[in-house]
Parts: C-alpha cells; structure tokens; sequence
C-alpha cells in the first residue's frame, strides 16, 4: 500500500532589507555614457565605493547629469551600469549687474567680462560660476576702498 503524502509551503510575506548609499560626485566635462560605465573611470574612488551605491554625476560644467548603478566593487575593480543620462547643454552666460558678465567657456571654466569694453577683468579662469562672482565681488569692493 502506498501513501500519498502532500506538503503543504505556506509562503509568508517577509519584509526584505536592502540598503543603499547616495552619492553625489562632480565628474569631468565631456565624458559620455559609455565612460561612465568603464571601470577605469571609477578606480580612484573604489575604496569608497559598495556594490548596491546610487552615484549622481553632474559634469564640472553642467553640462550633463546622470545616475549610476554600482553592481560591483572587488577590490579597484567597479562594475557600474548608467541608469539615466541627460545632457543639459551649454549654460547661457550670466548678467552681474549692468557693466559684468560671467561667460561659459564649457571645459575651458568661466570668466569674467567688462560689458563696457569687452575684456576680461582677470587673467586667470574659475572653476565655477560662483567662484567667478565671489573673484568679482572681492574685485569690486578693493576698488571702492
């Protein structure tokens, strides 16, 4: 005589736990999706990386920004696949008042320039529009002592 035993699984919902980082970096004018899914584009940074990490990546330009998937980290090797890639184009150039103007020069950086006379008021290029403002408010208040 043969039994037919019938088993039973009762599938309880579990909660599942899965954490993860956000991290924000500032990558370099120009990269494009396919560099941002090389391994060699992360290996400066791979100790502070983990497998399950959301990188955001605004260009130092902003011209681009994107999110990133770590899949991977053993060691200097990072697996990242691109989530989302959208470019933003060139930044218009920013009034200061009536007689300045911050210009865009893309991966060149930004300067300052004298609307009057077309020049530029320093010699020198800045990383970020904001550090070019903060040059020229320091600029504009020795020349009004």
């Amino acid at each position: 005589m043969t039994t037919k035993t019938k088993y039973q699984v009762k599938a309880l919902p579990q909660l599942a736990v899965h954490t993860y980082r956000a991290l924000a970096v500032q990558t370099p004018a120009g990269a494009k999706k396919a560099d941002l899914e090389e391994p060699a584009f992360w290996t400066h940074i791979a100790r502070n990386l983990q497998a399950g990490d959301q990188i955001r990546c605004l260009a130092d330009d902003s011209t681009y920004v994107a999110d990133v998937f770590v899949t991977l980290v053993v060691g200097n090797d990072v697996r990242a696949r691109v989530l989302n890639f959208t470019a933003l184009g060139e930044l218009p150039d920013a009034e200061v008042g009536e007689d300045y103007k911050i210009v865009n020069g893309g991966a060149t950086g930004y300067w300052v320039r004298d609307t009057r006379t077309g020049d530029d008021v320093f010699q020198r290029r800045f990383a970020s529009p904001r550090d070019a403002r903060t040059a020229l408010d320091n600029h504009l208040k020795a020349l009004a002592a």
